[in-house]
């Protein structure tokens, strides 16, 4: 009966992971065709208002190719291909500082690590796909100058933290939600918040965010070993 529930779940997960990589990659090839018609339109079209609608429509259609951008990256680092192990903290940071530090520099962001070793037991991809993730959030939308990236550890736990000195968010707004965007007027768009907190949860840890004075922090929570 055992051997039989195991077999039912792994085909009920095998399923699962099928239909994400169809949506994730074979349903971006239509959007990607919508912004090249799209993009021909606006060099042909004259009238004004009609290239405010095109540009709206080209706006909407880089925002599902985000969404499905960010479903490729999580079903590559799903919680059934990446076995959990321990691993130091300290290097995930500071190759999340290398891939990115560049990028932030361009944008005329300053980005900060505090050195720090801490062990953990998870995934060690994972945790870089999200630290990186909640980086690139705070350079896109938080209108920020700087980012800073720490880790400790109190008693059983490793806490780290992504801060910005941006504009913040509305504190009764669940930024996690799925489709969540904070401009209303754009609509709820976003996947990438909802992917991290499911992806930190599949490691028995937990990820939430802190409205400060000065910006917002988000907070990655993780068992230490």
């Amino acid at each position: 009966e055992v051997n039989r529930q195991t077999r039912d779940l792994r085909e009920i997960i095998d399923e699962r992971d099928n239909l994400l990589q169809f949506v994730s990659h074979d349903m971006q090839k239509p959007v990607l065709s919508i912004e090249r018609f799209v993009d021909i339109l606006k060099k042909k079209e004259l009238d004004a208002e009609f290239r405010k609608t095109l540009d709206i429509i080209s706006k909407k259609t880089d925002d599902l190719r985000r969404n499905f951008a960010e479903l490729s990256r999580y079903s590559k680092n799903n919680f059934i291909v990446e076995q959990s192990a321990p691993f130091d903290v300290g290097d995930v940071l500071q190759q999340a500082y290398n891939d990115l530090e560049p990028d932030c520099s361009a944008n005329g962001i300053r980005l900060f690590l505090t050195p720090c070793r801490t062990d953990v037991f998870g995934k060690r991809n994972s945790l870089l796909s999200v630290v990186n993730n909640l980086i690139l959030n705070a350079v896109e939308h938080a209108e920020c100058t700087e980012i800073s990236v720490s880790a400790i550890k109190k008693r059983s736990h490793c806490y780290i933290k992504i801060a910005d000195n941006g504009k913040g968010v509305d504190p009764q707004k669940d930024i996690f939600r799925p489709y969540y965007s904070e401009n209303d007027a754009e609509g709820n768009v976003g996947l990438g918040l909802y992917l991290c907190k499911k992806t930190i949860l599949a490691m028995n840890g937990e990820l939430s965010c802190e409205q400060n004075h000065d910006g917002l922090t988000f907070v990655i929570s993780l068992p230490a070993m």
